[in-house]
């Protein structure tokens, strides 16, 4: 009977810690070590951590780890963190045209709580004039969490040497396709001259033949 209580009592304890460590396993937001070091982009995530009690006991706890970037600023204020990054634009484009969506997307704008990684909106997207080829950005959530970012307009003139740079090099290969079909048919006429040849022999073998059997059909 002590035995079966035993063997019960052993039982329910692993199903327990079965139940309490494979949901962590099973959750999609909880990256592994390997994983972790795979990231690119700030933020909060998750890890399984697992330490070992004085009594040899193994336990497991699901921790948040918060990735920054040189860019990131953390509002420890807020509870919130958020990043962006400097983009560039061409010259005809109106910034002040770009809707604020548009904005967030070419700056990789983006905040999140630093408790659960949830993503927090951007709600705020403030253009200061462009001046000087360069004009600034400044993205904020709700509760006042704001980065501000450069924008950088690309030089027209290096704009022009790359449309020149890919017209030349057409031109260039227009004269190389132009020099090389001479080249091209250097190359062909000797295998057609080839190949007619040796038509003309085979057709030469079976005349000769052809005379050969007629001769020996006359001759018996």
């Amino acid at each position: 009977m002590k035995s079966f209580k035993l063997t019960l009592a052993l039982f329910s304890l692993l199903l327990a810690t079965c139940t309490v460590i494979t949901p962590l396993h099973a959750e999609e937001d909880v990256l592994t070590p390997e994983e972790l070091k795979q990231v690119k982009e700030a933020g909060t995530y998750f890890t399984i951590v697992y330490t070992v009690d004085d009594q040899g006991r193994q336990h497991s706890e699901r921790v948040p780890i918060t990735i920054v970037l040189d860019t990131t600023i953390l509002n420890d204020a807020n509870n919130e963190g958020i990043d962006a990054h400097d983009f560039r634009i061409q010259p005809d484009v109106d910034i002040e045209s770009l809707d604020p969506t548009t904005l967030i997307n070419l700056a990789n704008a983006h905040a999140w709580d630093l408790s659960t990684g949830t993503k927090i909106p951007i709600t705020t997207v403030t253009i200061t004039p462009i001046q000087d080829r360069t004009g600034h950005i400044k993205y904020a959530t709700d509760k006042g969490s704001e980065i501000s970012v450069t924008v950088h307009v690309f030089d027209t003139v290096v704009f022009n040497l790359s449309q020149q740079n890919l017209q030349n090099n057409s031109f260039e290969f227009s004269n190389l396709s132009q020099q090389s079909i001479p080249l091209l048919l250097l190359l062909i006429l000797p295998f057609a001259f080839y190949f007619i040849t040796l038509l003309r022999i085979r057709n030469e073998e079976k005349v000769v033949d052809s005379l050969l059997e007629q001769r020996a059909e006359i001759q018996s």
